[in-house]
């Protein structure tokens, strides 16, 4: 379990070196990036902890879209959750495999809403 205590002390680390490595750089990204939404989602201090459970309404919740591993792991959880958790994937995604990233941001720019 990573705690929010781990997340500061390894960016610290990172930030205290004077030249740091570019798989550096990109893990002190990640770090910001899941310590930033550690605190936007007010989730608990670790990610082995259970959040607090809400009533969920049929609009909050994904619903089963195909068949893939995935779409059935998400199916039935909190939609803005999800959200979320996919969120900070795409920013990581967006770190690491720019021109991938910038692919999927096409394909889902060229969707019909």
């Amino acid at each position: 379990m990573i705690t929010r205590r781990d997340l500061d002390e390894q960016i610290e680390f990172i930030k205290g070196k004077i030249n740091q490595t570019p798989e550096e750089c990109v893990r002190l990204a990640a770090y910001y990036t899941i310590r930033d939404h550690l605190d936007g989602a007010e989730l608990p201090q670790t990610y082995g902890d259970a959040p607090p459970v809400t009533a969920k309404t049929e609009e909050s919740v994904v619903g089963n879209h195909g068949t893939s591993e995935f779409l059935h792991v998400i199916a039935g959880k909190d939609a803005e959750t999800v959200w979320k958790v996919i969120d900070g994937t795409m920013d990581t995604l967006k770190l690491m495999e720019p021109r991938f990233y910038a692919g999927v941001i096409r394909k889902i720019q060229g969707l019909d809403t």
